[in-house]
């Protein structure tokens, strides 16, 4: 699994409902093959944005900042919480704030939701 598919997963399993409703399948008799996990070795660089930092401003239009920052991570990202020369991108939604504007003077890569899904999901579907 990569890294997009366990960040769903573990999104899933962190929502309590989601959990009551594993629970309640468990009482009503359904069961699965259980599988011992381990711990798989690193392959290389993470995701598109390995080693990079990008900053999240504003509200975005379908996700949390805190969903945002967990996509970044599992490319390989860092999550900065404000601009600087080391910022790789920032991702800006509608009301963006003084961070745009600093970004923007920086020349750093600016970013929407849709142009950070495209680089990161679509990125890694093809490996």
């Amino acid at each position: 699994m990569g890294p997009v598919v366990v960040h769903t997963i573990r999104t899933f399993f962190d929502q309590a409902h989601n959990v009551e409703v594993v629970e309640q399948l468990r009482a009503a008799g359904v069961t699965w093959v259980e599988y011992e996990v381990h711990q798989a070795a690193p392959l290389g660089p993470l995701g598109p944005l390995e080693g990079k930092i990008v900053v999240v401003t504003s509200t975005l239009p379908t996700m949390t900042r805190d969903e945002a920052e967990a996509l970044i991570e599992a490319a390989g990202g860092k999550a900065g919480k404000s601009g600087s020369k080391k910022t790789a991108y920032v991702v800006a939604g509608a009301e963006a704030s003084s961070k745009l504007a600093k970004a923007q003077q920086l020349e750093i890569p600016v970013l929407d939701e849709n142009s950070l899904r495209a680089l990161v999901v679509d990125t890694m579907d093809k490996e």
